[in-house]
């Protein structure tokens, strides 16, 4: 949760700094958003992060599958220690350490992977939201739409002026007819 809540709460504050620069007294009309309800509440979200959460199981069952061969290399190792020849123990200790170097690769690439997921995740469901939130200001003639969130950038607003549930149903809708 953290990691969207960084991405919300910075596009909140440039939005802010916008809209006090630009339309303070003026009688445009603004409307604002619950960032966080509508990332969260978003289906294309939802979607992506079922499909995020099924590919790091799905990687952290194969870390397991190669911990557990390890693990099972290992005991089988020691149990059998004492009666290998030497040259068969350094053969078979090799063996481990190349297992072990595997399995520490392999945690590394996961730790890669899951952040390159989340990240390419987060950035196309929120080029989705942005060019649906592009689209419905222009058909609905709103000049500037702000987005707040849990973090307190907007101090007050006219509760009239939220537009989070109509975003949502639109949203929603458009992503159900992809």
């Amino acid at each position: 949760m953290q990691r969207y809540s960084i991405i919300i709460s910075a596009l909140s504050l440039v939005l802010i700094v916008i809209f006090l620069s630009l339309y303070i007294g003026d009688t445009r009309k603004v409307g604002y958003v619950d960032n966080t309800r509508l990332l969260l509440d978003y289906n294309g979200y939802k979607e992506a992060q079922s499909d995020y959460e099924k590919k790091e199981a799905e990687w952290a069952k194969n870390l397991e599958e190669l911990e557990k061969d390890l693990k099972a290399s290992f005991i089988k190792y020691q149990s059998e220690r004492e009666s290998l020849s030497i040259e068969r123990r350094k053969k078979e200790e090799e063996i481990l350490n190349y297992k072990k170097n595997n399995l520490l690769e392999a945690k590394e690439r996961y730790t890669e992977n899951i952040q390159r997921e989340n990240d390419r995740l987060m950035e196309e469901v929120s080029n989705q939201i942005e060019v649906y939130v592009e689209r419905y200001a222009q058909e609905q003639g709103y000049e500037l739409i702000v987005g707040i969130t849990d973090q307190g950038n907007v101090l007050y607003s006219d509760k009239d002026k939220n537009i989070t549930e109509e975003l949502l149903i639109g949203l929603n809708g458009s992503y159900e007819g992809m």
